[in-house]
């Protein structure tokens, strides 16, 4: 797992070295090759995750979109979070990453 920051602003500092302390130590599984961008979008209050995979998953996740097939060939699926606790976040995405 590689993980990424965009972050615009310090709102999400705090949230985003814990989620990336606690995925650093979470069991991806099969999941294990994907990339992980935690972003802010100007404005809108959110922290934006974005999941890039080399394969399109089967299953998928309650609240992660479908995946927008890139020009390279990767996958990215997306999750907005606003209010949620950072164990709430990790779970999301490690549910969502070991899809495959």
């Amino acid at each position: 797992m590689r993980f990424k920051r965009e972050l615009l602003t310090d709102s999400w500092t705090t949230q985003v070295d814990k989620l990336e302390t606690a995925l650093t130590k979470a069991d991806f599984g099969a999941g294990k090759d994907c990339l992980i961008i935690a972003r802010e979008v100007v404005e809108d209050g959110q922290l934006h995750v974005v999941i890039v995979k080399n394969k399109e998953s089967a299953l998928r996740v309650s609240d992660w979109s479908p995946p927008v097939t890139q020009e390279d060939g990767s996958f990215h699926y997306t999750c907005t979070f606003r209010l949620a606790s950072t164990d709430h976040i990790v779970e999301s995405i490690t549910a969502m990453a070991r899809q495959v």
